[in-house]
């Protein structure tokens, strides 16, 4: 879910590797192991479509639950719209007003994305960047269970939800059923807004005692089978975050002993390692003759002669065996290359050793090179066009 409308919703699936602080999943324990009913507040969203009554938990999610609260507090909805409507999916708001013009909201706050509640139908949960500590006033409510929102995503975050829909579940279904199109916006063209617009007419915290009381038993049983889920949900965490640690374990080992190789490999190919040097973005160079001139930019075009090894000394690719050297866009190659190539002037011949980050990663080259592969380069540059 982004704050600006226009994002494309296929990077919300888009993953990344993540390791979760052990700690982070018990942030909450003590404060939830006795959830009371002062622990939620209600607010009643009124809007042209009809009335929402959203229950926030002070508790689970109490940073995200204060900032939703104190814009309420300030009437920071009132007027602004539900500006994205995905079927099937989501609706989203509280950052534009009808005219779609973006409000300026209050400084951004820490994700709750731990917390143990989960982006089920009717949850509420804060709207973000790709930056995880990005939420403002933003929000959003879940037409179906979306559990690819409760996974690790760009940043190394999930979506944290602070709220569920108790009544008007009804009135979220007629707004996500909207018709819906790209409108031109001062921000540029935004997709998904619905044609008519869907206004917030308020947002007020109930302080009825006798409605309250009602609301609060209305809720017993759903909150006893969210706290089940929850429980359910943290188990699954931790065997995650087990399963991470191991990964990373393992492709540490891996690492160190896929440089250790490549030294060796080069040693036997009678190179003389002194004077290597460690970039810190972890690229191991070694300049053996030295050329002059200027060094390449990431904007121009080189040309170099070239030889590509595994760490167990298979020979993947060499522009001598083709006799005709490489000429290629330095932008166009990998960050190991990148990096390198800059580093040298035509004439000069290196070696390479480059970490799988800054080569071809966890997905390496099918058929060629294996995945989360330490590769090994002799290069020459030869011409800076």
């Amino acid at each position: 879910m982004f704050v600006h409308a226009r994002r494309s919703l296929a990077a919300l699936a888009a993953c990344a590797l993540f390791t979760v602080p052990s700690a982070a999943l018990a942030q909450d324990e003590s404060a939830a192991e006795k959830l009371k009913p002062e622990d939620f507040v209600f607010v009643e969203m009124k809007t042209n479509k009809g009335d929402i009554i959203i229950e926030v938990d002070q508790a689970r999610a109490p940073i995200s639950a204060e900032n939703f609260l104190k814009y309420v507090r300030d009437g920071f909805y009132e007027g602004l719209v539900f500006h994205r409507v995905v079927p099937g999916f989501v609706i989203q708001g509280g950052g534009f007003d009808e005219k779609l013009q973006l409000q300026t909201p209050r400084p951004p706050i820490k994700n709750e994305w731990t917390n143990g509640l989960t982006n089920v139908r009717g949850s509420v949960a804060m709207a973000r960047t790709n930056d995880p500590d990005s939420a403002t006033s933003q929000f959003y409510v879940n037409l179906q269970s979306n559990a690819n929102l409760d996974q690790p995503m760009g940043g190394g975050a999930a979506y944290a939800v602070f709220a569920h829909v108790v009544e008007g579940m009804d009135v979220v279904d007629k707004i996500g059923a909207a018709p819906q199109g790209t409108k031109m916006t001062p921000q540029g063209p935004m997709q998904n807004v619905p044609t008519e617009n869907v206004v917030i007419a308020s947002a007020k915290i109930i302080d009825d005692e006798e409605t309250i009381e009602a609301l609060h038993k209305s809720q017993e049983s759903a909150r006893a089978a969210r706290e089940r889920s929850i429980q359910a949900r943290k188990e699954q965490l931790r065997e995650t975050i087990r399963q991470e640690e191991e990964r990373a374990v393992r492709e540490a080992k891996q690492r160190e002993e896929q440089f250790a190789q490549a030294k060796a490999l080069l040693e036997e190919k009678d190179v003389n390692l002194d004077g290597a040097k460690t970039t810190d973005s972890g690229l191991w160079y070694l300049v053996v003759e030295k050329g002059e001139g200027n060094s390449p930019t990431i904007n121009d075009t080189v040309v170099c002669h070239y030889r590509l090894w595994l760490t167990n000394g298979r020979e993947v690719d060499s522009s001598y065996s083709r006799n005709q050297p490489a000429t290629f866009p330095l932008g166009g190659v990998i960050r190991g290359w990148q990096e390198g190539v800059q580093l040298l002037t035509p004439g000069t011949k290196a070696y390479f050793i480059v970490p799988p980050e800054l080569g071809y990663g966890s997905s390496g080259m099918r058929g060629a090179i294996p995945p989360n592969s330490t590769l090994v380069f002799e290069i020459t540059l030869l011409e800076v066009q």
